[in-house]
């Protein structure tokens, strides 16, 4: 026998002209105790995660139940009807699954988003080694500064200068000079290694956005600190999932974003 909802029943077992009926009475199972799935302590603007909800009856099976999901601090984290969680704040907050007077909660720590690695393409492209310092890796910008400057300018520097004379003299003055070729030797090989070692700067600042806070270009505040506003330009183009996020600006006005 499988109880599928609460009430009253009958049992029928037939066996020729024997009948024997019993009768089945089936209680409503209630929620006793309710756990939370495991979910990570420390999350960054613009994650998303699924929590959900195990609630057990008295004897420890699982009993269908819909929590109703809220959080402390919407400005930070957003919880919707299904338990799908979104990251959209920096600070502490705690997500709340409440199911007849039992509740589960948990705490999160959400982070400052990651670094914008169209930002920092874009920036290795404008200047060389602007991605590198973008990302925090100020040395290796630096080399890469010098290393192409130095490779461009020798490929432009370094000539070779071919003096032709009318005359034929051991001494070439400025007065029988007929023809005077420059050629740079070393235009191709410049070039080509300026050309590599930008694309080598490019990739190692597009790896470094792993895991690096976003950058504020510009702070604005009243003297009384009752607003800041940060501009992100760099790092304003975000994407989760389906959906394009555009943060260039983000105004704190007491406390709230």
């Amino acid at each position: 026998l499988e109880a599928l909802m609460p009430g009253r029943t009958q049992v029928i077992s037939q066996v020729g002209d024997s009948v024997a009926v019993a009768q089945v009475l089936v209680s409503d199972r209630t929620v006793r105790s309710m756990l939370m799935s495991a979910l990570p302590d420390t999350l960054r603007v613009g994650d998303e995660i699924a929590a959900r909800t195990i609630t057990l009856s008295h004897d420890g099976l699982d009993v269908p139940a819909v929590p109703l999901w809220s959080s402390t601090d919407s400005l930070i984290l957003r919880v919707a009807p299904n338990g799908n969680i979104e990251a959209v704040g920096t600070g502490t907050t705690r997500i709340t699954a409440t199911v007849n007077g039992l509740s589960a909660s948990h705490q999160f720590n959400v982070m400052s988003g990651r670094k914008s690695w169209g930002g920092a393409f874009a920036l290795s492209l404008i200047f060389p080694g602007g991605g590198q310092f973008y990302v925090g890796h100020p040395v290796r910008g630096v080399f890469t500064m010098l290393a192409v400057g130095g490779a461009v300018a020798s490929s432009l520097l370094i000539k070779d200068i071919t003096v032709h004379c009318g005359a034929r003299t051991s001494v070439c003055t400025p007065g029988n000079v007929v023809r005077r070729t420059e050629e740079l030797p070393y235009e191709t090989i410049g070039r080509a290694a300026a050309a590599a070692i930008l694309f080598l700067s490019v990739v190692d600042a597009v790896l470094g956005t792993r895991g690096r806070a976003p950058l504020t270009i510009a702070t604005l505040s009243d003297a009384s600190g009752g607003w800041t506003a940060d501009f992100l330009p760099l790092d304003g183009v975000g994407s989760s999932k389906q959906r394009l996020r555009f943060t260039l600006l983000r105004l704190t006005t007491g406390g709230a974003r």
